[in-house]
């Protein structure tokens, strides 16, 4: 399902093999492919069957576009962080080997060729010591690493250049199984007000100063109605 799409861009998408578009407002910002590229655990187990369509399947969507003029929609994909072969610090970013070369590199091509936006899901109360707390809730701290940076020096190390990173989606929970620390409704708020103040602040990350990157907080207009099971 496609909206706030313009009947021009439903013309080519329809070409494409994509149904049910619905035009409602002037203008679309950017078409968002899924299956996105999955977790390291799923990558071990062979999903690479399926993720090797994800390329193809965004060029298919993109050359309609291309071909009717429409020069204004992006097509992305949102990568979890599963693509990383190392996180900590950020200079040492690396993606994951075996798909490195193969899926990333030519994925990155895509969106330099395109000047499309590279999306990422951080989760930061994945593996977070609760020692540190205040480092993922943005509070006073000594901490300087910051999970952009770590996907920037990853994409780096297969010969590209700095690449616009938008944060398809981040959060934190308001609750969980009480085996796991640090998650509450506190914390949680904690969360996303200071990610806007960090947003709207412009500092950037310490790799990347005074930019603003474009962030996206998952899920606030039902959190409340999710289960608070891992």
């Amino acid at each position: 399902h496609l909206l706030l799409a313009t009947k021009s861009i439903c013309a080519p998408l329809t070409a494409a093999g994509v149904s049910d578009v619905q035009v409602s407002t002037p203008q679309l910002l950017g078409i968002l492919l899924t299956y996105e590229l999955p977790s390291a655990g799923r990558l071990r187990r062979g999903y690479h069957r399926i993720i090797d369509h994800l390329l193809p399947a965004t060029k298919s969507i993109c050359a309609p576009l291309t071909a009717a003029g429409v020069s204004d929609v992006q097509v992305s994909t949102p990568q979890l962080l599963g693509i990383l072969l190392t996180y900590e610090p950020p200079s040492a970013g690396r993606l994951r080997r075996g798909y490195h070369r193969i899926i990333f590199t030519a994925i990155i091509d895509f969106h330099q060729l395109t000047k499309s936006s590279f999306m990422v899901c951080p989760y930061p109360f994945f593996g977070f010591n609760n020692n540190a707390l205040n480092y993922p809730l943005f509070k006073p701290n000594d901490g300087v690493s910051d999970k952009k940076d770590t996907v920037n020096s990853a994409i780096k190390k297969v010969g590209y250049g700095d690449m616009d990173i938008v944060v398809f989606e981040t959060g934190w929970p308001s609750s969980v199984d009480p085996s796991r620390l640090g998650m509450s409704l506190d914390n949680a708020v904690s969360y996303n007000a200071n990610l806007v103040k960090h947003v709207n602040s412009g500092q950037g990350t310490p790799l990347l100063p005074n930019i603003t990157f474009e962030n996206y907080i998952f899920w606030l207009f039902n959190e409340d109605l999710k289960p608070s099971t891992s």
